[in-house]
């Protein structure tokens, strides 16, 4: 009986159906599945750390770049006129010299450390060359990153 629905069969005997009706997946393709399954959860969870570091990577530079717009706000509100030695923050910016700021912020429980980096230079009687850089170290063992924005000034 069973050799003749073998033989009238036109699907394989280890197909659905062949062997009398018999279904069902084996425990081996139920493995095989689950190992494919992992693999492309795998995949996702990898692109979706990859995605979190530069986003945070991103808000880091960002605020990089507010604090050096900050800091050359600040610095070309003062007036560089050599008597001008009363504003307490900035200096007065009266020759060449180099300020140093550090500033800490936190981002999703990180702690980062700015340096800040005030440099001016005099290029001639009315015009001043005003340097802000901003480095920081993302993660240890990474070389600093630095911001730095230019600016020329004329006397007031």
């Amino acid at each position: 009986m069973l050799q003749d629905k073998i033989s009238k069969s036109p699907l394989s005997p280890f197909t659905k159906g062949g062997l009398g009706g018999i279904t069902g997946v084996t425990l081996v393709e139920v493995m095989i599945a689950l190992v494919v399954l992992l693999i492309v959860f795998m995949g996702l969870i990898q692109a979706s750390l990859v995605s979190i570091d530069q986003n945070v990577r991103n808000e880091v530079r960002d605020e990089a770049v507010r604090i050096a717009a900050e800091y050359m706000t600040r610095t070309r509100a003062t007036a560089f006129s050599p008597g001008n030695a009363t504003a307490p923050d900035p200096p007065p910016i009266l020759d060449t010299y180099i300020a140093f700021d550090v500033i800490n912020r936190n981002f999703r429980n990180m702690a980062v450390t700015y340096t800040v980096t005030r440099s001016v230079q005099n290029l001639d009687a009315e015009n001043q060359r005003i340097g802000i850089s901003v480095t920081w170290t993302y993660k240890a063992g990474e070389p600093p990153i630095t911001h730095t924005i230019l600016s020329t000034l004329r006397s007031k």
